[in-house]
């Protein structure tokens, strides 16, 4: 739950993410940050913000700004609903959501290697599957959230982790598709996905 953009020579593609109140301030030092909402989730509070680069920005054709929805509806579809709003109303070119279920992504297992056990990670001793269950997008929402996005004049899309993904995502018409990093070396991912027109 952070905050990441990449640019490449004068094509910019700048990623919004909410970000924790905690982590806020550093981000501020350094970018010229505006909030535009505050989420509470249990008992953490959330900033949604946008990062302003003002000189990449000037000219709009050059610039094509991803709100990244992920996790970060605590799995609520009204929350899914409010961030395509509110990323539509900060001038977002679209809008991202991931499409996997968890049991694609791993094993329903307590057993010790199912658990993460990095320290530094946000999700320390957390169960993979229990994690992924919480993460994840239902398929059942994706054509009301695809549709709003329609109304609201924002491109929707989806990073993809498996094949079965694909063809669900091709059943909504999806229009683009994001590859994980992780997931690079997944040839028939890939293979697939390059066969979507």
């Amino acid at each position: 739950k952070g905050l990441h953009f990449t640019k490449k020579n004068s094509k910019d593609m700048i990623i919004i993410k909410r970000i924790q109140f905690s982590k806020f301030y550093k981000f501020r030092r350094s970018l010229d940050c505006k909030v535009i909402d505050k989420i509470k989730d249990g008992d953490k509070l959330y900033f949604w913000i946008i990062i302003m680069f003002p000189k990449f920005l000037k000219n709009r054709n050059n610039t094509y700004f991803v709100a990244e929805i992920s996790a970060n509806h605590s799995g609520k579809i009204n929350n899914a609903l409010d961030m395509i709003e509110k990323a539509s109303k900060a001038g977002a070119s679209a809008i991202k959501f991931q499409a996997y279920k968890p049991e694609s992504m791993t094993l329903n297992s307590k057993k010790k290697h199912f658990y993460i056990k990095d320290k530094k990670s946000l999700w320390k001793n957390e169960n993979l599957f229990e994690l992924y269950s919480r993460g994840h997008t239902p398929y059942d929402w994706f054509k009301k959230l695809y549709n709003f996005a329609k109304k609201k004049k924002i491109m929707a899309f989806s990073s993809v982790f498996d094949e079965d993904g694909v063809d669900f995502l091709e059943s909504v018409g999806n229009p683009i598709y994001k590859i994980s990093s992780f997931e690079n070396n997944h040839y028939p991912l890939l293979k697939k996905v390059s066969k979507t027109k």
